[in-house]
């Protein structure tokens, strides 16, 4: 095991692109409670009560539910999500990557912190970041609404869904995370993180490890061993995918994974929730969110092929009829997968902080983790030949 563990981590260290720089994790201001808290008429009961949440543990105004994470993966990074996590007491919910990698030790330190608070992972958005609450969908446009009817003067305060519009204009002008426009990308170690989401959305570029100390300016160095490289090299591949693995990524992820050249990336992504985790929340919801969400988007496409193809003599109201009504349907089962999403990261981060929540004792825990993946990517030792039998 120690020659495995050793052939790992020169990998690990050599794996770091000198581009890289350090990764910073960043509020998004947008998704400060304060803000989320519009949806409901600033009524804090009413948030609590929507996502099923003892009204009295709420967090503060100024708590951020969303983070940016930048930069490259360089050493002693985790630290800093670990940190950022702590400040915002648990309310921490979603993670938007932004990176090009770096060392591959890094990326599962981070992966393993990511799941350990059941954070969701966000990748290949557009910026600026238009953020949307990740506890519920956005309203359809009026491409695909009905008519609104009269409402009395009387009426119940207005749904989360009518106050949008509300929430999107205040959160318009605010402070970016981020600058430059276009869509972004998470690129190699970047991928890690993604996959350890609990609830993935975007695409991430993948490439098999690669080894820069076996590399001079003149290309391959005469020097280094290329058994001893092909050796680290297979170690560290091994380690990425039990991370893959043990985060549920997905047997067409892992493929595409171990068959694609170090020298490129390729697109790929994962589920939306791990097997199993969609198991449980399609029995305590009564449906597939990551289902509907497929076919919302396929009536989606229809209307918009139709439209796009000038083919306007067709009549596209019976799939907009459709498409509402899977709406309908979705908004109920995505704020049941929220609640259980919410209920399930504030227990993990009672459980973890039981005692004392401090970086150190968070970093310990997650080092006990990440023994227990080398161990679960290490080869079992050769049983020791047997010694042969004495001739009489």
């Amino acid at each position: 095991m120690l020659r495995f563990v050793v052939a790992v981590l020169t990998v690990l260290a050599a794996a770091l692109p000198g581009r890289a720089q350090a990764i910073e994790v960043k509020c998004i201001e947008a998704s400060k409670y304060k803000y989320a808290w519009q949806l409901f008429d600033n009524d804090q009961r009413r948030f609590a009560a929507y996502l099923r949440i003892d009204p009295a543990r709420l967090p503060d105004p100024e708590f951020c539910r969303a983070a940016l994470v930048t930069g490259g993966m360089a050493k002693d990074e985790a630290v800093k999500l670990v940190d950022f996590i702590l400040a915002n007491q648990g309310w921490l919910a979603t993670l938007y990557l932004e990176s090009g990698g770096g060392s591959i030790a890094e990326g599962v330190m981070l992966s393993l912190v990511t799941r350990m608070f059941w954070l969701k992972t966000r990748a290949s958005f557009e910026k600026p970041i238009a953020y949307a609450p990740d506890f519920m969908l956005a309203p359809l446009d009026a491409r695909f609404t009905a008519p609104a009817a009269a409402q009395p003067d009387n009426t119940q305060p207005a749904g989360p869904e009518a106050n949008w519009s509300r929430f999107v204009q205040s959160t318009r002008a605010l402070p970016q995370a981020t600058q430059g426009s276009g869509v972004t990308q998470c690129v190699s170690s970047c991928s890690m993180v993604f996959s350890a989401g609990i609830d993935r959305r975007g695409v991430v570029y993948l490439h098999r490890p690669r080894n820069t100390l076996a590399f001079a300016q003149q290309g391959l160095d005469p020097k280094v061993s290329l058994s001893q490289v092909l050796e680290a090299l297979q170690g560290s591949e091994r380690f990425q995918v039990a991370l893959f693995d043990k985060m549920d990524s997905g047997e067409s992820f892992i493929r595409t994974y171990r068959t694609t050249a170090t020298n490129i990336t390729v697109p790929a992504t994962t589920s939306r929730l791990p097997s199993y985790v969609s198991d449980l929340l399609l029995q305590g919801c009564g449906s597939d969110a990551a289902q509907l969400e497929d076919l919302e988007m396929q009536t989606r496409s229809a209307i918009g092929y139709i439209n796009w193809s000038a083919q306007g003599f067709v009549d596209t109201e019976r799939l907009r009829f459709a498409l509402r009504a899977i709406r309908e349907r979705q908004s109920g089962i995505e704020a049941c997968v929220a609640a259980l999403h919410e209920k399930e990261r504030l227990r993990r981060y009672d459980i973890v902080c039981a005692r004392v929540c401090t970086r150190e004792s968070v970093m310990d825990a997650m080092r006990q983790d990440y023994a227990a993946l080398v161990a679960r990517a290490t080869p079992p030792r050769p049983a020791p030949a047997a010694a042969p039998q004495a001739s009489r």
